[in-house]
């Protein structure tokens, strides 16, 4: 690349007809990150649902 990159950008992925944005560090960390993720997304639509 002529005049690098920015490694601070977040990252998109796409699960099931959602997308996610990641941060690129915590993604190259956490192997686990993705899977927790979606959990902290579910447990937070079950909590709005039962409310």
């Amino acid at each position: 690349m002529k005049y690098g990159a920015k490694t601070d950008l977040a990252v998109k992925r796409y699960s099931r007809g959602k997308e996610y944005l990641y941060s690129p560090h915590a993604v190259l960390e956490n192997p686990d990150y993705d899977f927790s993720l979606k959990r902290k997304i579910f447990t937070e639509w079950t909590k709005k649902k039962v409310k």
